[in-house]
């Protein structure tokens, strides 16, 4: 499960075993489901039974390694960051055919891993203006959709577009509402200045910034 996205018929094998032993233990005889699954796997501070829900858990164990790979140093991180991470912007990875089926696997669950991730900005060459977190809790293109939609750059990090002067082009021209919008991203740009550090990695769902299979 840390190695290996699991396939949804595998998982749902697994279940259908536990399910069984949690109803009906070591008896043959059949018996009903009480409660729904779902709401067992659910932890105990929300009522249910803390049972560990195996998709969330593989998934919570496999974007551990995005964190390792963003955070740590080490050889099989140099290996590959030169074979794969050509491009410094993770949200800007696509899958290829030539790439290891682990790599696909990783980049199957890229979205949970980015959803708890932001970026601390130091010079901005690995974070992409749109798709991370860094101006805010949540990216930009969630907090401005409609101007996202029709933006010409979606695929840009941030130092680029500091060094255009956070301008943009839009393939329509922008009504009122969508000025207003603009104008309210460009003030909340402006506040923000670049520096020669690299930009580091945050998991906001920790105290202490490290990401944590539990969270």
């Amino acid at each position: 499960m840390s190695m290996s996205l699991l396939h949804k018929t595998i998982i749902n094998k697994i279940d259908v075993i536990r399910k069984r032993f949690f109803w009906q233990g070591g008896g043959t005889k059949r018996k009903y489901h009480l409660v729904k699954w779902s709401r067992i796997c659910q932890t105990k501070e929300k009522g249910g039974l803390g049972v560990k829900d195996l998709r969330k858990m593989n998934i919570s164990l496999l974007c551990k390694w995005w964190w390792k790979i963003e955070k740590e140093e080490g050889l099989w991180q140099e290996i590959v960051r030169q074979k794969y991470l050509q491009n410094p912007c993770i949200a800007q990875l696509k899958k290829r055919q030539s790439n290891s089926p682990f790599w696909n696997d990783l980049l199957s669950i890229r979205s949970y891993f980015l959803k708890g991730r932001m970026i601390k900005v130091g010079n901005g060459s690995r974070t992409d203006f749109w798709q991370d977190s860094w101006c805010g809790s949540i990216p930009l293109k969630d907090q401005f959709p409609a101007l996202f939609e029709i933006c010409n750059e979606q695929v840009l990090t941030i130092e680029k577009a500091l060094q255009h002067d956070w301008r943009l082009t839009f393939r329509r021209w922008l009504d009122i509402g969508l000025q207003e919008q603009w104008r309210t991203l460009r003030d909340m740009l402006f506040s923000y200045a670049l520096n020669n550090e690299e930009d580091l990695p945050v998991w906001k769902w920790e105290k202490s910034g490290a990401y944590s299979v539990k969270s």
